[in-house]
């Protein structure tokens, strides 16, 4: 019996494993200068681009309205996954012995991530809910930094770049 063999690839250079962070922040006022910026962020270089990042987009102030809703939805989407506890969970409500029989049955399987992004988009939803009624009337903005662009990326975003400001915090890992 021929064996076939198949090359393994291997990388020898440098690996990271990067993540990124979107931000959504509600800013109690329009941005228009810096020096509003530097009041709630007190470090110079992250308050310059943040600054610079908010005049690349428009602020939209946080209403009940369909748009908001929608565009705070769309920015939350993917952010209350809990894969493991769900995966548990249907295990056991549906009587699968272990994840080789889950992972081997298409339907269970299909089932099981039909109800986690059901779930999680209700959770979404809720915290989307949540956040436009405790910062109605004020400005939303979103950021997007990552460790992808070095030391200054990663403090921007694992450092409290916005602790002083309402905000959410979206992990892309």
């Amino acid at each position: 019996m021929d064996i076939e063999r198949k090359k393994m690839k291997v990388k020898a250079d440098f690996v990271t494993n990067s993540s990124s962070s979107g931000f959504i922040v509600a800013w109690p006022f329009l941005i228009r200068n810096l020096s509003q910026v530097e009041k709630f962020i007190p470090w110079k270089k992250r308050a310059r681009v943040v600054f610079d990042d908010s005049i690349k987009q428009r602020g939209r102030k946080i209403t009940k309205s369909p748009a908001i809703i929608k565009e705070l939805q769309k920015a939350m989407e993917g952010s209350c996954y809990r894969y493991d506890d769900n995966e548990k969970e249907f295990m056991k409500r549906n009587k699968i012995a272990n994840k080789k029989e889950l992972f081997e049955n298409k339907q269970w399987y299909k089932l099981m991530w039909d109800e986690e992004k059901r779930k999680s988009q209700d959770l979404e939803n809720k915290k989307a809910a949540e956040f436009i009624v405790e910062n109605e009337d004020s400005f939303l903005y979103v950021y997007e930094y990552g460790d992808e662009d070095g030391d200054f990326g990663a403090a921007m975003e694992h450092d409290g770049t916005f602790k002083n400001l309402p905000h959410v915090r979206i992990s892309h890992h």
